[in-house]
Formats: C-alpha cells, structure tokens, sequence
C-alpha cells in the first residue's frame, strides 16, 4: 500500500526499523509519531484520515479486535465501512441509559483528547439501520468534539445482516452497545450497565417469541450472555448480574438481593422495622454485608465502646447468592462468616481479658425463597449453633454443614 511504503520509507531514513509489515506496524504504534495523531482543537478530521484509519484496520484490528470487528461481534451484524459523519448531536445512546460518563471521568477523557485524538484507538461505533444511526460508542469523543468546534467525527459503520429481524436488530443494539468499548474507553459499562442490557435481551426474547435475545428462565444462558456483555468483569460480579435478572423474572424461586436503596425489591431498612429489629433503650441492632465481616466487626466494637450498658446485636446480609445451589451457598456464607465473627470476638476477649461481652451475632436476613420465610428474620442460636426461623420449618445446624467460605 502507498501508505505503507511512504512510512517504511520515512522509519529507515531513521533507522528505526526493518522492512517488514509487522515491524512497520509495531512502530507505528507509538504516540509520538504525528501521523496518527490529530490536534482536534486546529483540525478537522479529512478523508486522509479515514484512509489512515482503513490500514490501521486492514493490518492490525481485523484480527486483533474480535469484539469490535471480528467473530465475537453480534450474529446480526456486521462491520461495513469507515465514514466521516457530521455531529448534530452531543447525546444520543438512548439504549444505554443510565451509563453516560460521570463528570469526573469526562473531564479526564477531555483531557486526554485535548492532548491530540489517536487514530490508532478504536473509532466510536454506529450501527446503521436503513437511514438511521444507531450510536453505540463515542458520545464523550462526540461531545468534546462539539466542544471545541469540530463538525465532524470518525465512527466505524455497523449494518444488520440481511437475514436480521427486528427483534435480532434490538438485541444487537443492547449487546454491541456494551461489548464495542475498548478497554481503556471513556464510558466502561458498569455492573447496573450489563444487567439493564441483559433485562432488555429477555424483553426482545419474550417479545419475539423466543426468536431473539436471551431466555429468562434459562440461568446458564444468562450466564454465557453476560460473560459476552460483562468481559471484563470476574465470575462473581458476571453471577450476580445474571441472578439478578433471573430472579426478577422467576419469583418463585427468588434469591433475595438486600440493599439500602430505597428503590430496591428487598430494602434493608423497611425489613428492619417491619419485623421490630430497632434499636431500643438496651438494644442496638447492626445489619451489616456478610461480606466484609473485619469491618463489621470493627464496627460493633466502636458502637460498644460507645454504649457499655447496651447490647450490639449484628444482623448480617448477604449479597446475590451466586453458587450454583442458592440453599447451600447461603448456609456456607452463614457458617463462614458466623465462625469469623467468633473467632474476632474470642480474639479481642483475650486482649482484653472479657471486656467484649455486649457484642453477639443476633442472625441473618433471609435470603432464599424456597426454603426461607421471608416474613421472618433467620436467628442464630450460639448455644446449639443452629440457624432458624421462629414462625417456620426452617432450621440449619451449622456444625453438619461443610464450609466452603464465602460464595457471595
């Protein structure tokens, strides 16, 4: 290529490297090298950078970016072309609501832009449906941009297939609108970024008949889809997002995920004072994360510093349960955490010499539908160490169970 051979040219008259394509492009790479650099605060991007843009594709991204042109890009669509378009807008991701950058994050990336646009970092991303453009990536780039003067902006251009549906379409736009963001992107997807795309998958499912999306009631499908929209998250945040939505849409089988937000389905506080545990003239009630037992820990031991004459009664909860039997993940989580907090409180009795006498673990929040009453909070019984529920069957003898630490 033309643009090949005028840069090998230019790095052997500076001995920077040898005739080879690879080395040519493993050069390239570098950020001092003002060809691939725009100072977008003076210029505008021109066809010469879209032709730039087109080898960089040919020679690097065509294989080294599977999720952005590759096969790990939706089955319904497809890569088309590189395009300069002209900004008209500074928002318009309306399918990723909710997962806008933060002003302190776009004030880093305008930052970084201002300092010249790398034309060697993925484009925004478009898809195109018939006249319609569908922004997937790019706003914060789009509306610096705007900022600064620019008409116009690089995107790489996405069609559906011909054999795409309406419904395959949505589902595209959800799963590509997560998964076309480099690593280092202005706006990485959150954990609530996945679980709204995945919700809205199992909306195309249900709308299209089963044609589209992801099932609901399939939890390994929902599993495998977010660890395509989630990449960069661990298994445990990618098992939560996935419980989440199934449990919203599978009632009966719930796995209850306690929060404080007051839009949440199970809220700590309301739980709380329905069922009397508040703090009273000897009682003070502590309900924290199963999670983080040190710091609960510490906690109570502030609070009973700070109350002698009262009892510090500590209520844990867990998160999403995310073992693949919700039953037995929530009793290894209890015994796990239950023993920690023990142990911490035995520790400080030695150091102390049985000061720490007004601090006990009280029990948990129920957590699993199908064997918890979730009108009842699950107690702990020190003695017999058995977990139960007064009003139900529910008992758990935490000496039998296997402990497997926490699974949360």
């Amino acid at each position: 290529m033309k643009f090949e051979n005028n840069y090998n040219q230019s790095l052997r008259q500076e001995g920077r490297v040898k005739a080879t394509t690879k080395e040519i492009w493993r050069v390239e790479l570098s950020p001092s090298s003002k060809k691939y650099i725009v100072d977008i605060t003076r210029e505008e991007l021109t066809e010469e950078h879209v032709e730039i843009t087109k080898n960089i594709y040919e020679t690097i991204w065509k294989n080294s970016e599977p999720t952005y042109f590759g096969p790990d890009i939706h089955q319904s669509i497809e890569f088309s072309h590189f395009e300069l378009i002209p900004i008209d807008q500074t928002v318009n991701q309306i399918h990723r609501t909710g997962g806008r950058v933060k002003d302190g994050a776009a004030q880093i990336v305008h930052r970084s832009l201002a300092k010249g646009y790398k034309l060697t970092n993925l484009p925004p991303a478009v898809l195109r449906v018939g006249n319609t453009d569908h922004w997937l990536t790019g706003d914060t780039r789009k509306e610096y941009f705007g900022k600064v003067g620019r008409n116009f902006i690089l995107v790489a251009v996405f069609r559906p297939k011909a054999s795409a549906s309406k419904f395959d379409i949505d589902d595209a736009v959800s799963v590509m609108g997560q998964v076309l963001q480099p690593i280092n992107a202005s706006n990485p997807n959150t954990v609530e970024d996945v679980k709204a795309a995945l919700s809205r998958q199992c909306e195309v499912w249900k709308s299209s008949n089963g044609t589209a999306g992801v099932s609901p009631y399939d939890l390994d499908a929902l599993i495998k889809r977010v660890s395509v929209i989630g990449s960069r998250f661990s298994d445990t945040p990618r098992y939560n997002i996935a419980y989440g939505v199934y449990n919203n849409y599978n009632p009966t089988s719930v796995v209850a995920s306690w929060s404080s937000d007051v839009k949440a389905a199970f809220r700590i506080e309301s739980y709380m004072r329905n069922f009397k545990l508040q703090d009273s003239d000897k009682i003070i009630y502590m309900c924290k994360a199963a999670s983080t037992v040190s710091k609960v820990f510490t906690s109570a031991l502030s609070v009973a510093a700070a109350n002698p004459e009262k009892e510090i009664r500590v209520v844990f909860h867990t998160s999403t349960l995310t073992g693949g039997d919700p039953e037995s993940s929530y009793h290894n989580v209890a015994v796990s955490n239950i023993d920690k907090f023990e142990q911490m409180i035995t520790n400080a009795n030695i150091v102390t010499k049985g000061c720490i006498s007004n601090i006990k673990v009280y029990g948990f929040l129920p957590a699993v539908g199908s064997i918890h009453s979730f009108n009842e909070p699950v107690l702990y019984n020190p003695t017999s160490r058995t977990l139960y529920q007064r009003k139900s069957e529910y008992m758990f003898d935490m000496d039998a169970a296997e402990t497997l630490g926490d699974v949360s």
